[in-house]
């Protein structure tokens, strides 16, 4: 491949990188002497994270956009910004951290793919009754936001803002490289109970991910195709952190608490994901304090052989196979 995807005179678009695993991307990127766009719809944060910046010159500048990405105008402001700030002055958009997120609701009904089923059988049978219009207001309402927020923001970011990068990166000569880099998690992999919601979400991330790769490698191979040579040198990746200390954990966590020693900083995880960015490696699939990579692996391999063995959804945690799970995961390690 050509040069380094993390380089001076180019610029990054971090979504949800306000905080957490997006800003501490940001300021990789800054630190390697890129200018960077942080959008998040947290304004207060926005400003709290510009002043964490180390002082660089104009060559490297940090730009905010206050923005809800999970409404469509807001991606083309975010487009039409990087335009005018960098692209039409010869700055090529060569990194999208596609990263912004929700856990959703902490009420755990809302959180269950058939919503809360403590309720009295008889208001099953009511079609017009109290318990449809909690589901409506309540369950599917928190499904919604959560879709919105951690799939459909990064499906519009891809639509919108890689076709910007193709024609920035063509611009700019063979020499560039750019990556695009997708949140997901490993629940939209494992998939454990308690967040249905939340597993549906960053499991579609994934897929969608996936086939951005297949998508641009076509594009690649398309010689003709005026975008052929970008696609070439722009690689995807799907990023899953572990267990991270960020707004994320931090809601579910006692109010007050300090991060735990097995729970891995944002800058861990950017640190990790870095080289493997450089080496074009798609799955980036993060250990942390507790939980090492052959763990991931043993884990993840039980959880397709749910399939291929013909065993009940979600096994793993299925009483009458944990023996099951821990003889396969021991096995594992013990290679």
């Amino acid at each position: 491949m050509a040069s380094k995807v993390f380089a001076p005179g180019r610029v990054a678009l971090i979504t949800g990188g306000a905080s957490g695993v997006g800003l501490a991307c940001a300021k990789l990127c800054h630190q390697a002497g890129m200018s960077v766009v942080l959008a998040d719809r947290d304004s207060d944060l926005l400003q709290s994270a510009v002043k964490s910046f180390s002082t660089r010159d104009d060559s490297a500048r940090v730009v905010t956009l206050s923005a809800d990405l999970a409404q469509h105008n807001h991606w083309n402001v975010v487009r039409q910004t990087i335009v005018e700030e960098f692209v039409s002055r010869g700055t090529p958009l060569t990194v999208f951290f596609n990263n912004a997120g929700i856990s959703g609701s902490s009420d755990a009904a809302q959180r269950f793919s058939l919503g809360d089923l403590s309720k009295e059988a008889a208001s099953a049978f009511d079609i017009k009754g109290p318990a449809a219009e909690e589901d409506e207001s309540c369950t599917m309402q928190n499904w919604q936001q959560v879709l919105d927020v951690n799939f459909w923001a990064q499906k519009r970011g891809l639509e919108i803002i890689v076709p910007l990068m193709l024609a920035s990166m063509t611009a700019a000569g063979a020499d560039v490289r750019g990556a695009i880099i997708c949140t997901g998690s490993k629940q939209g992999i494992t998939c454990p109970p308690g967040n249905a919601a939340y597993n549906v979400s960053k499991a579609a991330v994934k897929m969608t991910t996936e086939h951005a790769a297949w998508e641009l490698r076509q594009v690649a191979a398309e010689k003709s195709h005026r975008w052929s040579s970008a696609a070439a040198n722009l690689s995807v990746h799907l990023l899953v952190p572990g267990w991270t200390w960020t707004g994320l954990t931090k809601v579910m966590a006692p109010a007050g608490s300090e991060k735990p020693d097995g729970c891995w900083s944002a800058e861990q995880v950017a640190d990790y994901m870095a080289p493997r960015v450089e080496k074009a490696e798609f799955y980036i699939i993060c250990p942390d304090g507790s939980v090492t990579e052959q763990l991931d692996n043993a884990r993840m391999a039980y959880t397709v052989g749910d399939i291929t063995s013909r065993r009940p959804a979600l096994s793993r945690w299925h009483e009458d196979y944990k023996q099951t799970f821990d003889d396969f995961v021991a096995k594992e390690l013990d290679k």
